[in-house]
């Protein structure tokens, strides 16, 4: 797919900028366009609380070569300190269980890709003033899976996340995406597109954020499933602001949001 592609190259370029250096300690810093190679599991959840296990500085990246990360009490295991960072695996980061911190903490723009396991955070990857363009990665028992100003992904799995499987504050694009059991929303955003959505069982808390995808204006969704949903203990599966495209794709219950809450169905899907 097009967006591995793209994210695969930014790591390489990012990689080719500046020689390598080992990763070994808590609190190591990789300096401006270097690549930070972890060489061994690191345990930082006796560090500092609120302290970052790897920090980036811009235009740097970490590649975790099949290792793990756990972040310090209510820190993050790798922190994106200048506008735009990578990371690159295979590898898992995890959270202290007794305060759970950040998977991902950037300022700006990161880049995320190459068979990562995300578990345990408070927020798996956080960029709420930039994007997260995300690949092959796979997101189980956060708070929020991610939280960003927009989201580009292709081959995501977001599970059994507390709150929202993933807000993205303006749009979200991408190709397989898959988010279930989260305790909101699976999807929160204002607009969206999306081919290969699936969506399900989502909503289980009676809030008034919840569904397959809720989104304040509209989209459109293609060759997708989104089922078995609820908002407010209510079924909703697709819930919009506006009438969302539907092409190849089934749902149950479409849900009109407006600004006093929901409001009937838009008649897209198939029990509306």
């Amino acid at each position: 797919m097009k967006i591995v592609a793209l994210a695969v190259l930014a790591v390489g370029l990012f990689a080719s900028a500046a020689r390598a250096v080992d990763v070994t300690a808590c609190g190591q810093v990789v300096a401006v366009a270097q690549v930070g190679m972890l060489t061994a599991d690191l345990d930082c959840s006796g560090a500092a609380s609120g302290s970052q296990a790897v920090v980036l500085q811009h235009r740097a990246s970490l590649q975790l070569n099949g290792h793990s990360i756990k972040s310090p009490p209510a820190g993050a295991s790798v922190s994106c300190a200048g506008t735009r960072c990578a990371v690159a695996g295979p590898g898992t980061l995890l959270s202290s269980l007794l305060d759970p911190g950040v998977g991902i903490a950037a300022l700006k723009n990161v880049t995320v890709t190459g068979n990562i396991t995300i578990d345990s955070n408070s927020v798996g990857i956080s960029a709420s003033d930039g994007r997260v363009t995300v690949s092959d990665t796979f997101l189980s028992n956060n708070g929020d899976g991610i939280i960003a100003k927009k989201i580009k992904a292709a081959m995501l799995f977001v599970r059994d996340s507390e709150r929202v499987g993933i807000v993205a504050l303006k749009t979200i694009r991408g190709d397989h995406i898959e988010v279930r059991d989260s305790g909101w929303a699976g999807i929160q955003t204002s607009k969206f597109k999306i081919t290969e959505l699936i969506a399900t069982t989502n909503g289980f808390a009676g809030t008034v954020v919840g569904g397959g995808i809720f989104a304040t204006r509209g989209g459109v969704l293609t060759d997708s499933v989104v089922s078995a949903n609820v908002l407010d203990g209510a079924s909703a599966d697709v819930v919009t602001g506006r009438l969302p495209v539907i092409v190849n794709t089934s749902c149950d219950v479409s849900v009109m949001l407006t600004d006093t809450g929901p409001a009937g169905t838009w008649g897209v899907c198939s029990a509306d």
